[in-house]
């Protein structure tokens, strides 16, 4: 009842939420349902409304053999509120350095991996258990057999068992440069439905993404699966 009148509303989402304030009424609408590959995909990582496990960052210090310095840790941003729509807001961090991840032994954990195996030690150490691997020849490439993507816009998104304890798993998100790791996170995330579309919770799993600059911003805003 509002101003003593009936009022009959109708949604076209597939979630309502109502939070009262002092006799207020704000309607919210809920996150579009994750379809069913998504689910599969994730579901090691959303378990009761909760996020279980960690996403695992480049440091921003020189590291590695490198001394490389991480400059796509923001892009964990686009993940974690894509994430946040299907769980409630965790009480401590869950993104955590690749430095942390090395010092503090969490290795055995569902983790989640942000850019490739220069910026991102954990990467590193799991490459060789990658269904497609990084390797450095004249420059850095992902090879599969007798393919290869060299690409700075092409990038890898992948999901294996954790090496160092089964029962968990590992996904990562990774391009030969930023753009392709922004390539990989866009693809499981704004394009998760047709990403995932046929995903039946099988691993390992891989696919190589690209992505495209379509409306000429100077900004990836579409990706295309392509191997």
């Amino acid at each position: 009842l509002l101003d003593n009148k009936k009022q009959k509303f109708e949604i076209d989402t597939n979630g309502l939420s109502l939070i009262i304030n002092d006799s207020k009424v704000r309607v919210i609408a809920k996150a579009e349902e994750i379809s069913e590959g998504t689910k599969k995909f994730y579901e090691n990582f959303l378990r009761d409304g909760k996020f279980n496990g960690y996403i695992c960052v480049g440091s921003p210090d020189p590291h590695g053999e490198y001394n490389a310095i991480a400059r796509d840790g923001h892009l964990a941003t686009y993940l974690g509120l894509f994430l946040g729509r299907f769980i409630d807001n965790p009480m401590t961090s869950t993104i955590v350095l690749d430095t942390n991840v090395i010092s503090r032994n969490l290795f055995k954990n569902n983790l989640i991996l942000v850019g490739g195996p220069v910026t991102n030690l954990v990467t590193r150490d799991i490459n060789n258990f990658l269904p497609i691997r990084f390797i450095k020849e004249e420059g850095w490439a992902l090879k599969n057999e007798d393919k290869f993507y060299s690409r700075d816009y092409e990038g890898l998104l992948a999901k294996i068992k954790n090496p160092y304890d089964k029962s968990k798993s590992i996904i990562v998100m990774s391009g030969i440069r930023n753009i392709g790791t922004l390539a990989a996170i866009l693809a499981a995330t704004k394009f998760s439905y047709s990403t995932f579309k046929s995903y039946n919770g099988d691993l390992p799993w891989y696919t190589i993404v690209r992505g495209y600059d379509v409306d000429g911003d100077g900004e990836v805003d579409s990706v295309e699966t392509i191997g």
